[in-house]
């Protein structure tokens, strides 16, 4: 089986918290539910759809099992 790799940086997401701005602690996002969609809007796009989707199955399935 052929592995795919992909570069991944981690985010923390802290429901409720106040972030202000977002911070970054050991190579780590910190962010609060206001700020996720400002951060991730504000990125470089690096992976296609399929991409996404398939990464997003692999996580699914490994999450249930």
């Amino acid at each position: 089986m052929d592995a795919t790799r992909y570069l991944v940086n981690p985010v923390l997401i802290l429901p409720g918290w106040r972030i202000d701005p977002p911070k970054i602690e050991a190579n780590v996002v910190v962010l609060n539910e206001k700020t996720v969609s400002e951060f991730f809007g504000s990125r470089e796009r690096v992976y296609s759809n399929d991409q996404i989707h398939n990464i997003c199955s692999h996580l699914d399935r490994s999450a249930r099992s």
